[in-house]
């Protein structure tokens, strides 16, 4: 399941999350973050929703990217297992990669 949010509803969507979640910061103007989106529907499909995929575009979420001390090199994926920071990845990632990444923290339990 993929969700827009803003710092409104991002505690709500992100935090308190028992399990894995995918948290990615980006922009809508920006490219990079436009090229990872049809990534992140078809990686989403893949694993059929069971892990939520939370995005924030950071002008609508300044808080939550101050929190997690996103700058400026967007996109940057957050990979989280009950609310714990397992890995950061910064940057467009295939599907392939993506899906590996987040299936690598998952043998990590």
């Amino acid at each position: 399941m993929i969700v827009n949010v803003t710092d409104a509803d991002y505690g709500r969507q992100a935090q308190g999350v028992t399990g894995p979640l995918v948290v990615v910061f980006g922009t809508f103007d920006d490219l990079g973050s436009m090229v990872l989106d049809p990534v992140l529907a078809r990686v989403d499909q893949k694993l059929n929703g069971r892990i939520p995929i939370v995005v924030a575009d950071v002008a609508a979420c300044p808080k939550a990217a101050a929190a997690w001390g996103v700058g400026e090199n967007l996109p940057v994926i957050l990979i989280l297992r009950s609310g714990v920071l397992e890995r950061v990845l910064h940057g467009v990632r295939s599907e392939r990669r993506l899906l590996a990444d987040i299936d690598e923290v998952l043998r990590e339990q």
